[in-house]
């Protein structure tokens, strides 16, 4: 029996995150293997997964599925660390969370605390631009913890750098495998097949080596050099590069007619009751609303989405504004 495949104690049933069942479990209605309206069950889930043996649940299943991973098997959670251009460890957070749902909650994480946006403005629309393309950046994380070697006791190191961010997992590549290999066309070659096909079933992953390619492409659209793949004995690491030649954002125009200024805290207040309303979607319909100017409402919307007070939702042309959970859940 593989070591994935070996039982755990029945309490491993009592740990399981409903969030992760519920991720699974969307996932095959999509599909229409499990019915539309079922309600989400951790056995049936795990059964389907084939994430039990014998009536328990799995090693692989309760790394997968558990709230404490680590609890089963030691160094199975994410590290993300904050550096200062001498080296310098300023901040940093653990990611203790089912495998399933650990390369999503880092990767907000790390959007929301450790890289910094700007606010751009374009086509009638403010969007948030980060200095690294989150699809390549979430793409690598679900690598690093798909293909992680899980018996070095290690866990997934995410280091932000001034010029540079580094994800490493321990592990080395597939026998006979060079970076270049990586860089071809090749087939999967998972490490642990038992987590790569929960990740694949789940929706997180494709079962096809197209990973690599994808961070490649979305680095290209985002303009900034394409990561480097550092392999050795022992581990993996990839390596996402600032560009130097980072294009300033494209703010509005300036506006030289009069305008009335308004306090700014009930300005604030005002932009999320009209985003709550949900019926205006462009910066001069706000600013109509508002009897202001377009450059003082996209100061007071910029200051508001990097506080993550409000973010974006869909493309340019049909997305809209719309409060964070995180905000609404605090009532204010």
């Amino acid at each position: 029996m593989n070591n994935m495949d070996q039982a755990t104690d029945s309490s491993a049933w009592m740990d399981i995150a409903p969030e992760a069942v519920q991720l699974v479990s969307s996932e095959l209605k999509k599909r229409e293997i499990i019915p539309a309206d079922s309600e989400p069950d951790p056995a049936d889930v795990a059964d389907r997964l084939c994430l039990t043996h014998e009536g328990s649940l799995t090693l692989a299943g309760a790394l997968l599925l558990c709230k404490r991973p680590d609890r089963f098997l030691e160094g199975t959670y994410v590290r993300i660390g904050l550096f200062g251009s001498d080296n310098a460890l300023l901040d940093e957070d653990v990611i203790r969370a089912p495998l399933l749902l650990q390369p999503k909650i880092a990767v907000r994480r790390l959007f929301k605390k450790y890289i910094e946006s700007r606010i751009v403005y374009g086509n009638l629309y403010l969007d948030a631009v980060y200095d690294y393309p989150i699809k390549a950046v979430e793409e690598a994380v679900i690598n690093a913890c798909v293909h992680r070697d899980l018996s070095s006791g290690c866990p997934v190191e995410i280091r932000v750098h001034p010029d540079r961010m580094t994800i490493t997992n321990d592990g080395p590549l597939p026998d006979g495998w060079t970076v270049a290999d990586l860089l071809s066309e090749h087939r999967s070659r998972p490490r642990n097949t038992r987590i790569a096909d929960a990740f694949h079933d789940a929706g997180l992953m494709s079962c096809w080596g197209k990973g690599i390619e994808k961070m490649l492409s979305e680095c290209s659209s985002a303009g900034i050099p394409s990561p480097d793949f550092i392999a050795d004995d022992h581990s993996v690491t990839i390596v996402f590069r600032l560009s130097r030649d980072t294009p300033e954002p494209v703010m509005e125009p300036e506006e030289t007619e009069v305008t009335i200024v308004q306090d700014h805290d009930d300005l604030e207040a005002r932009i999320i009751g009209l985003v709550a309303e949900g019926s205006l979607r462009t910066g001069p319909e706000f600013a109509e609303a508002l009897g202001i100017n377009r450059r003082q409402f996209t100061r007071v919307m910029s200051k508001l989405m990097n506080e993550g007070v409000i973010i974006r939702e869909g493309n340019k042309r049909k997305g809209r504004w719309s409060i964070s959970k995180e905000y609404s859940s605090t009532g204010e």
